[in-house]
């Protein structure tokens, strides 16, 4: 039977034969075109972040500036490479598309407009003078703010919520669309005179000038707005890094990481799936995030990991599990934490060095978990290299594309010379002439402009994401949601919450609100990527948490944690999903167990909290960072002491919990072992001396007759 003709099943769905073609050709086109607009705006932003370097010219630009060009050109971007002419020009609807692209280009650049006119308003003096409108503020002020600025302000966000839909997916619109919707009903309420006093549903000011809280909260504020805090945090901060690791994927150094990691494993039992532990930690510090890690990385270990005995879906949760630890391995974490770093204003290179010792964990628990995986199937070590992973003079090479910008980062943030958006940059210039050492770049060297011109159109991706944490952030901060969360629950604390009878107060009531703020990231974090996940709970629990003995900087890497293993989480685990697809093993099932294998991820953010000596560095116990106090439980800071106790504590405790969930060590275990090994791997992080004590003494008991039995079956 022959095959149908393109062109009469094209005609056939309404679409002109031959169109098809012309579509692809047209996507094609609006690519580059995005691409090229994308880079241009790029190098411009880049060139206004240079740092003072000697002598050297700098360019200044004001943010005011950068901020609405920043908005135009990336949506427009966003627009050509999901153009709705292409969409609909496939259903046959093709003036429709052209109509609609025309439509959202018009809002995006008229909300740009509006937002230069209206700051030029505010601060005429960053602008030229041609910029400047003939208006007197004042007059605003008594007469009351233009309603077409919050008509213009209301447009642009749907039309964003549009595009996010189509770029991320219904998730992100959900939470972004019910906080503007909870805005939107609160000051309804506070007009109609409703919930009167309430400081969850009254919005007072809304009733009184909305317009000009719509303008205040969606155009000119500098923190809350749509162009406010986060296009500051992307333009200032995160844009080099994606251009760093869009560039860095297009060289062969990430092959080579993954050969790398494999001769440093091929004597341990693991072998492939150890190797996937640490190329994935590696690799996984330039991408920044998850799925892109998992394919990038999984397409070579996975398979070789298949070879050598284990089974897809373990296969799939190692590489999972490994990929998202990517994001809290330093020294570059993914863009959330840079939004970390800014939200908390704590340097970038304390935060790199709060989380060593965390991520450091978390791999010695993956790397525990194939261990004992591997002993239980019974696969040892063969100490020997198949032909595709064998290290090629070339690889070698490609290795230092790697290490010669992760070093130049490591020794920006050390020495703090320059800013952490410089050590990007200098990163960044490195990377372009290393990049020749990759035999592909030097037959084409057009592979770096298309990388860069994909970095630019990654990043107008990651605009749209920050867009929708910015409507989350005004239309809550707009109602004052987060501090009078904040306050509700400083006065819960010093009443006590009655939950089913149970009345909790202190560390019980604390352990209470961790658990909500766990369940709300991971739940916010389902389909999402990790920065959205964080922020939107960071917006309320944050700050909320530092009522409850917590610093502000604590409280939010426990929101970051948990946003970070929300890939791993069912339902909607995006990392185990993707690395599903590759091993062809139940995507759940593969989630599940990407839970049992990297489960310190859920336990090390409960240990900093009691514990902030894991994070080491001083805002970890700041309780106000405006008056510099300590937290009350550590009046002196850091303790010695208490780093020295919990330290084998947490190594006892993720070795415990590996091996009672994977259900073997030196043998195979009972139930009721694997019952005692999950509860005292708990026990043994307890804060009390006389709870945790007796539990470390039970553990190492416990481990001692496992291997002496085991001993003894092996002798019989």
């Amino acid at each position: 039977m022959s095959s149908p003709d393109p062109d009469s099943a094209a005609h056939a769905a309404g679409t002109p034969p031959g169109s098809q073609d012309r579509l692809a050709g047209l996507e094609r086109a609006l690519r580059l075109v995005a691409g090229w607009m994308g880079l241009a705006l790029t190098l411009v932003v880049l060139a206004a972040a240079w740092p003072q370097v000697g002598r050297l010219p700098t360019l200044y630009i004001a943010e005011e500036m950068l901020k609405p060009a920043a908005f135009a050109v990336f949506l427009c971007v966003v627009m050509l490479t999901n153009s709705f002419t292409v969409l609909l020009g496939r259903r046959g609807l093709l003036p429709l598309g052209i109509l609609v692209d025309l439509v959202f280009v018009a809002i995006f650049l008229g909300f740009a407009a509006t937002y230069v006119h209206e700051i030029a308003i505010e601060k005429a003096f960053v602008f030229p003078e041609w910029l400047r409108p003939d208006v007197d503020p004042m007059m605003r002020v008594m007469t009351g703010q233009p309603v077409w600025v919050g008509q213009m302000a209301l447009l642009a966000s749907l039309a964003l919520l549009v595009m996010i839909l189509r770029v991320w997916g219904l998730p992100l619109v959900i939470v972004a669309g019910l906080a503007g919707a909870y805005a939107l009903f609160c000051a309804y309420s506070s007009m109609q005179g409703w919930f009167q006093g309430n400081v969850f549903l009254s919005y007072d000011l809304a009733a009184r000038d909305p317009w000009g809280e719509i303008r205040k909260y969606l155009v000119t504020g500098d923190n809350h707005s749509l162009l406010g805090q986060f296009v500051a945090i992307l333009l200032r901060i995160v844009l080099p890094f994606i251009l760093l690791g869009s560039v860095f994927a297009a060289t062969g150094g990430g092959r080579s990481l993954i050969k790398l990691a494999f001769v440093l494993t091929r004597k341990t039992r693991g072998g492939p799936a150890h190797a996937a532990v640490v190329s994935s930690s590696l690799f996984g510090t330039i991408s920044g995030g998850p799925v892109v890690n998992v394919l990038a990385t999984g397409v070579l270990t996975i398979p070789m990991m298949l070879r050598r005995g284990f089974t897809p879906r373990f296969s799939g949760a190692v590489e999972a599990s490994a990929s998202s630890g990517g994001q809290i391995m330093p020294p570059v974490m993914g863009v959330a934490a840079f939004f970390l770093a800014n939200y908390t204003g704590v340097a970038y290179s304390l935060v790199v060095l709060a989380a060593l010792i965390p991520a450091l964990l978390y791999f010695l628990c993956l790397f525990m978990s194939v261990s004992f995986e591997a002993r239980r199937l019974g696969i040892e070590p063969i100490g020997e290299l198949p032909p595709e992973a064998l290290m090629t003079r070339q690889d070698w090479l490609n290795l230092v594309i790697v290490f010669g910008p992760l070093a130049i980062i490591i020794a920006v943030l050390a020495t703090e010379a320059f800013s952490v958006t410089a050590a990007g940059i200098f990163a960044l210039l490195a990377l372009m002439p290393l990049s020749f050492l990759d035999a592909e770049v030097r037959r084409r060297p057009a592979i770096l402009f298309e990388a860069l011109c994909n970095g630019a159109i990654g990043i107008s991706r990651i605009f749209l994401i920050f867009m929708a944490v910015a409507i989350v952030d005004s239309a809550l901060n707009s109602v004052g949601f987060p501090n009078a969360f904040g306050a509700w629950l400083a006065d819960s604390v010093s009443q006590g919450v009655s939950i089913f009878g149970i009345l909790l107060t202190g560390d019980a009531y604390l352990m209470v609100i961790l658990l909500m703020t766990m369940l709300a990231s991971l739940v916010l974090g389902m389909g999402m990527p990790t920065l959205p996940a964080y922020a939107n709970v960071a917006i309320v629990m944050g700050a909320s948490l530092t009522g409850l003995g917590l610093s502000l900087f604590t409280a939010n890497m426990f929101v970051f944690y948990f946003a970070v293993a929300s890939a791993i989480t069912p339902p909607v685990a995006v990392g185990a999903f993707a690395a599903a697809s590759v091993t062809g093993a139940d995507p759940m099932r593969t989630a599940i167990s990407a839970v049992r294998v990297g489960v310190s991820i859920f336990i090390v953010p409960f240990a900093f909290v009691f514990y902030p000596e894991l994070l080491v560095i001083e805002p970890a116990f700041i309780a106000d960072s405006i008056s510099g106090a300590r937290l009350e439980e550590r009046p002196d800071g850091f303790d010695w002491a208490i780093f020295a106790s919990i330290l084998p504590r947490m190594v006892l405790a993720i070795y415990l919990l590996s091996s009672g969930l994977s259900g073997f060590d030196a043998r195979r275990m009972p139930g009721w072992e694997i019952v005692a090994r999950v509860v005292l791997g708990l026990l043994v992080l307890a804060v009390p001396v006389a709870v945790h004590a007796p539990a470390v003494l039970a553990a190492v008991a416990l481990v001692a007759l496992h291997y002496m039995w085991a001993r003894r079956a092996a002798a019989a």
